[in-house]
């Protein structure tokens, strides 16, 4: 009864330590470094899509309507966004 209770417990161990290594799906995370679709142009505080999601967002510089950006921080329910292209041109 002790050896199958120890081999019990290693085994459970053994898969708590394996999912602590794994990478994280879900949550504010995920959303980090991210792109995101302008959907309405704006300075300073707008709205962007995220996986199908519109989310509050933030910006330092104006930001056209369909534009991509990057999510470079989560603060509560509100994103904090940076254009991708940093030239404002679209390459070619």
């Amino acid at each position: 009864m002790t050896v199958f209770t120890v081999s019990f417990f290693l085994i459970i161990l053994g898969l708590a330590l394996k999912a602590r290594k794994r990478k994280v799906v879900s949550g504010h995370e995920t959303l980090l470094g991210t792109t995101a679709i302008v959907l309405e142009e704006f300075k300073g505080q707008g709205w962007v899509k995220v996986g199908g999601e519109s989310w509050k967002a933030q910006s330092p510089g104006p930001l056209k309507r369909n534009q991509e950006v990057k999510i470079i921080k989560v603060k509560g329910l509100e994103l904090t966004v940076e254009p991708v292209n940093t030239k404002g041109d679209k390459d070619v």
